[in-house]
């Protein structure tokens, strides 16, 4: 369809036959096997010659239209009152001189029906005014009888094409609408997979800088301890790199058809204990029993203590932290806390604090990261889903 006409309602502008289902161009063959029955009914009158070229200036733009329109898409900008009134024009000459059961008005049936699913709203309505015309005028003027039942024919059949046309617009509004949510789940699941890798990305290497600067400032006073720090910088690397595949994996399935898992609050415990191997004094306190939750819910959670805990390890080296979780009633309250460092940090600097924002919000929840009683607090609060064990 040209550009443009999509952002239009179809009632206001052609549709374009190639996008109309397949049996619509097939209506073509309509018009020309009923003017065939109208030359037949007129074989025998001598004015036979007249009458074969009437049929033909009225049908063949019909036909050249129907059948190149797909293969010729300018033709689409000429109105479809080009291509129909001259078949108005040609009936209303046959029927001046009409024949027993004649043939001849059928076409104004047609012609109507089809100006109303292809044409312009504009297009379907001058058509069905000058098709009733016809027929009510040549019956005032004493030359054709029986207009009733064509006009009520013609009036169906453009009520038919009305409701033909409706259902494509339908049709087409559904696969665009289908089409658009495509697009936000797809962008959805990026921003999803690149919130993930960047979680893992800046835990990794947080915990490995503080292994690293540990190595270095221990090489010279005690070389086992700065090749102890070396390795489970290596470790924490291999452990990082086999996460960020995990999170790539999900893009599609392994090899057996199951995703690799997610971590969840029981690897909570093991996270904090990497940051304390680095030489981040991080204290745990759970009050009560915490989960276990629905894995999304757990996923979120895991994901902001590692990003809160990575900020403590890049803008506040050498400060402690501590995380607290705890539940009341339906809700579930994490909070991250460490001594302010020297500066304050800045809302909105990277994505971290972003992302942990916005997988609160999709799930319902709320993040609180600010400045409050002298500390860094990064505080979210999120609906449980409990899930039994």
């Amino acid at each position: 369809m040209p550009p443009g006409v999509r952002a239009r309602r179809l009632a206001d502008v052609p549709v374009e036959p190639g996008t109309l289902p397949r049996w619509v161009p097939l209506t073509a063959l309509l018009p020309i096997v009923t003017a065939i029955a109208v030359i037949g009914q007129r074989w025998d009158e001598p004015r036979l010659g007249r009458t074969v070229a009437v049929v033909a200036l009225g049908m063949l733009p019909i036909a050249f239209d129907d059948v190149f329109h797909p293969r010729l898409p300018w033709l689409w900008r000429i109105p479809q009152l080009v291509w129909s009134l001259p078949a108005v024009v040609a009936v209303a000459i046959l029927i001046w001189q009409p024949v027993t059961n004649d043939w001849a008005p059928f076409l104004l049936v047609i012609v109507t029906a089809r100006a109303a699913i292809v044409g312009t709203k504009v297009d379907g309505v001058v058509v069905l005014l000058a098709s009733i015309g016809v027929g009510v005028g040549l019956e005032i003027a004493d030359r054709f009888s029986g207009a009733l039942i064509w006009v009520l024919g013609i009036v169906l059949a453009y009520t038919g094409a009305i409701a033909i046309r409706s259902m494509y617009q339908l049709v087409t509004d559904l696969k665009a609408a289908q089409a658009d949510l495509a697009d936000r789940a797809a962008a959805d699941e990026r921003q999803r997979i690149a919130r993930e890798i960047h979680d893992v990305i800046a835990h990794s290497l947080a915990v490995t800088a503080l292994h690293i600067t540990g190595a270095r400032m221990a090489v010279r006073r005690d070389p086992e301890e700065a090749v102890a720090a070396l390795e489970q910088a290596e470790q924490l690397a291999r452990d990082s790199l086999g996460q960020v595949r995990s999170v790539i994996g999900m893009l599609g399935s392994t090899a057996d058809g199951t995703a690799p898992a997610l971590p969840t609050l029981l690897d909570i415990p093991r996270l904090v204990g990497d940051f304390r191997r680095a030489g981040v004094e991080v204290e745990l306190d759970v009050d009560g029993d915490i989960g276990p939750f629905s894995p999304a819910i757990e996923l979120v959670l895991y994901r902001v203590v590692q990003e809160s805990l990575s900020n403590v390890a890049r803008h506040a080296p050498g400060a402690s932290a501590r995380v607290s979780a705890r539940t009341s009633g339906d809700v579930v309250m994490l909070t991250v806390s460490n001594p302010m460092p020297n500066g304050t940090p800045k809302l909105g600097e990277g994505r971290g604090i972003q992302g942990m924002q916005e997988r609160a919000r999709a799930h319902g929840g709320s993040l609180f990261a600010a400045v409050e009683d002298e500390e860094w607090r990064v505080r979210i609060r999120i609906p449980i889903t409990v899930t039994e064990s």
